[in-house]
């Protein structure tokens, strides 16, 4: 994303990609870096694109890029069943609370809910091969000050 900052010249403008950092391409090992591509100048779409495709062309790898919204709603759901199905402390059980109440998620600015999905998530991985999303959480006893 480029803003101008004066006459002939263009500044980066920062990313909240919910995922940014912590995506990578399954089959070559490359991160993903966020994007988007405007139809007609009218509507923007989010994707995240392997570094390799990018750099070396699309015929390299299999994943090429990922639509952001599909990937990101995977991530938010498997965080949601993991705060379904853990019996956590109160302090971890704090940091799976905002992605409980679907409206207070949406009303969150990105940047925050970039921050607290970066908090649960290590790493996540696609592979455009097989169509499959493969996410490592932290350990949540991290999360824990008293464990």
């Amino acid at each position: 994303m480029l803003r101008q900052k004066g006459p002939g010249t263009t500044a980066r403008t920062e990313s909240h990609a919910l995922l940014k950092g912590i995506l990578r391409c399954r089959p070559c090992g490359f991160a993903m870096t966020p994007a988007f591509a405007s139809k007609n100048g009218g509507k923007r779409y989010r994707f995240y694109a392997c570094v390799n495709a990018l750099k070396r062309g699309r015929q390299i790898c299999p994943s090429r890029y990922v639509p952001a919204l599909a990937v990101e709603s995977v991530v938010i759901a498997q965080i949601r069943e993991l705060d379904k199905s853990q019996h956590a402390s109160s302090e971890t059980d704090d940091g799976l609370a905002p992605f409980r109440e679907h409206s207070a998620w949406e009303a969150l600015p990105i940047g925050e809910q970039a921050r607290l999905v970066q908090r649960l998530v290590q790493r996540v991985e696609y592979d455009g091969r097989q169509s499959k999303i493969a996410i490592t959480f932290h350990s949540l006893d991290n999360q824990n000050s008293n464990g």
